[in-house]
């Protein structure tokens, strides 16, 4: 009887300590939540995006206050942009307090991505793609519609747009970030092809606008103007795209990348909105150009006043032997938009 007594207890030792390394292994298995760098920097990038809304939200109002020179399809555009920027705010929010409170606690959350963080993948593609036609319209117009470099921006658009949604389809099927690291050269290609683009159209434009360069001074500054918003516009997109890729290189598991990524579509609507809101005050700096060429639904894209810009400009000392200033080349009119 003490053999079977004895007998029994080491089958209840082997059994408990089967259970010990067994989670002990578990926990092995589980690595550990900073959670600094995942809930911390997913709430942080989820603040700075809701800020942006605000600013996407005045800045679309102040778009349609007293707009009257644009056409009723741009006009539209830029609704569907402000629709298509709200539902990234939906989607970004769900994603966010589906992890900080309807799984509070709950480290397998941490596993698998929410359907609403990646839908708002999704609408960021669509935006962006929809933002880039139109400053590759305007490079389009500007160059005097040359096809190459509207064929080079719509491709490395269209090819962003493609492995972004290929990205969250994939990530959609199977619902889990560690097919999200195995497929992560979509998520690379994505933005590195947007780098490209962003950098295409800057160039594209500074390199247009500077050959717009007439020799009157009024004229020169409106044109050094437009090319820094160019160069900003490209410039604050692209640090933005490259910071979400070296994140996601360094950190694949950590949320540091999303954080950043709910920003960039934002920045890229707000750059657009900045410069077609920036028009009406570079009118009035310069009374000689009737209209800014910022959007592609002017009446009159790029209609130069020589008369009155060398009214302005007569008051400058000149010498005689100092050659006329020529013509812009600003001063066409493309009758396909009357």
């Amino acid at each position: 009887m003490n053999y079977a007594c004895l007998e029994g207890c080491q089958e209840i030792k082997s059994r408990c300590l089967f259970r010990r390394i067994g989670f002990d292994l578990i926990a092995m298995s589980v690595p550990q939540i900073n959670l600094n760098t995942t809930l911390g920097a997913a709430f942080v990038g989820h603040t700075v995006a809701t800020a942006l809304f605000g600013i996407t939200s005045l800045q679309t109002f102040i778009f349609f206050k007293g707009n009257t020179k644009d056409r009723k399809w741009f006009k539209d555009l830029i609704l569907l942009l402000w629709i298509i920027d709200f539902l990234h705010q939906i989607f970004m929010t769900h994603g966010v307090y589906d992890y900080l409170i309807l799984n509070f606690g709950n480290a397998q959350a941490f596993s698998r991505p929410t359907w609403s963080l990646l839908s708002q993948v999704l609408t960021t593609c669509l935006s962006d793609l929809i933002v880039r036609s139109v400053f590759a319209r305007r490079v389009w117009l500007l160059s005097g519609h040359k096809r190459i470099l509207l064929f080079l921006i719509v491709t490395a658009s269209v090819f962003v747009f493609a492995m972004g949604v290929a990205f969250a389809v994939r990530a959609l099927i199977t619902m889990s970030f560690l097919t999200l690291i195995q497929e992560s050269w979509l998520l690379y290609g994505a933005l590195g092809g947007s780098v490209v683009a962003d950098g295409l159209i800057t160039a594209s434009l500074c390199k247009l606008l500077s050959q717009q360069r007439t020799g009157f001074k009024s004229t020169d500054s409106l044109i050094t103007t437009l090319m820094l918003y160019s160069i900003n516009t490209g410039l604050l997109t692209s640090v933005c795209a490259t910071a979400c890729f070296v994140t996601f290189a360094i950190w694949p598991h950590q949320f540091v990348f999303m954080g950043i990524y709910f920003a960039l579509g934002k920045l890229y609507i707000n750059s657009l909105l900045a410069v077609l809101n920036t028009r009406e005050s570079l009118r009035r700096r310069n009374s000689g150009m009737t209209s800014i060429p910022q959007s592609p639904s002017s009446i009159e894209p790029f209609t130069m006043n020589f008369a009155a810009a060398t009214a302005l400009s007569s008051s400058e000392p000149q010498s005689s032997d100092v050659t006329k200033p020529r013509p812009s080349k600003l001063a066409w009119r493309d009758s396909s938009w009357k």
